[in-house]
């Protein structure tokens, strides 16, 4: 079974972090310091330093948390060498400097080993304990821990590892020169890695913490949202359109009877004459006993039930025309909630 996005993210940005991480601890140039040697007499300095138009030369030396860039004197000249030694036993070593060391190797042994775990269980097919263990959701918080030693070794740039570290070996070798050191240590390529290392750590940590805890599943409207709001636009849209149809053939129901209104029948005595049969004998028709012959409608009364019917056809397209108007004044405040609440 293939794992899923966010936890192959989060092995990805793990694994990342760890391979900055030894990369930082293990360089000599986690950091650089400078100092300018003013020479009283005549000594012989490296071409890379000399400096004809003035007695005083500045060197930069990088540092690491376990070696250092070697230096020396050769053939009566000072040189720096692009090569990395490790701190002789004069170098004084303090807690800032022992806890740097101890942190970064706690970053990388307790980052290395999660990260091979959750490897082989991402892509293994056994459940087993650390399986189990896994889903405890104990992963994003190894992360963020790692994360924490991680930044920890930067607390070596806070004493003077910088001014103190190299400080008796290098007045040793040059003592005949006044030697003045810089106020702060540079960062280098190793204190970058560093901090790139802490923020793969902490990516991994935001990925492993949205996998376990199924951000996406409880929350399915973050998701979705941009769907939902898609399918809401469109659903506006089109009450928009059957809005504009139903007015457009309102307007012209209105326009035709308001051009051709209806006109009324009234009927006349020659009409009522013209209908009798001309045979001269009267068809009557017999009525049972005690039963009342049905009258006759007069003209009066058919024109005034020819009004009631016009009459309710108007009303009958009013409530249409009024029920359309509330509709749509419906639909248009449910849009501008969803607007609102959107």
């Amino acid at each position: 079974m293939m794992p899923s996005k966010l936890l192959l993210g989060s092995l990805a940005a793990a694994s990342s972090a760890f391979i900055l991480g030894m990369l930082s601890t293990s360089s000599c140039q986690f950091a650089s310091v400078s100092f300018s040697l003013a020479f009283t007499q005549s000594e012989p300095v490296d071409d890379v330093f000399r400096m004809d138009t003035s007695p005083t030369n500045v060197i930069p030396i990088f540092l690491g948390l376990w070696r250092h860039q070697s230096f020396g004197i050769k053939n009566g000249s000072f040189f720096v060498a692009d090569t990395c030694e490790e701190y002789s036993s004069q170098n004084i070593v303090d807690g800032n400097w022992v806890v740097a060391r101890a942190f970064g190797i706690l970053a990388l042994v307790i980052g290395g080993v999660h990260a091979l775990i959750i490897s082989w269980l991402s892509f293994g097919s056994k459940k087993s304990f650390l399986r189990t263990f896994t889903c405890m959701k104990i992963s994003p918080w190894i992360h963020l821990l790692c994360c924490l030693f991680q930044a920890l070794t930067l607390i070596i740039l806070r004493n003077e590892f910088c001014n103190q570290s190299l400080k008796q070996g290098i007045e040793s070798l040059l003592e005949r020169a006044t030697i003045e050191w810089g106020d702060r240590c540079e960062l280098e390529l190793g204190s970058k890695m560093a901090i790139a290392s802490v923020a793969f750590w902490f990516s991994a940590f935001i990925l492993a913490l949205v996998h376990v805890t199924g951000l996406p599943n409880r929350c399915p409207s973050l998701v979705k949202n941009s769907s939902a709001n898609a399918s809401a636009n469109n659903s506006d849209r089109e009450n928009e359109q059957n809005a504009v149809s139903i007015d457009e053939e309102l307007d012209e129901e209105v326009a035709t009877e308001v051009e051709n209104p209806p006109t009324l029948v009234v009927p006349n005595a020659t009409d009522s004459v013209a209908s009798k049969p001309a045979t001269g004998t009267s068809r009557e028709t017999s009525t049972p006993a005690g039963a009342k012959s049905s009258p006759k409608t007069s003209p009066s009364k058919q024109n005034t039930s020819h009004n009631a019917d016009n009459e309710s056809r108007v009303s009958s397209v009013a409530t249409r025309n009024v029920s359309i108007l509330s509709s749509r004044v419906t639909s248009s405040t449910a849009g501008r909630r969803r607007a609102k609440y959107r």
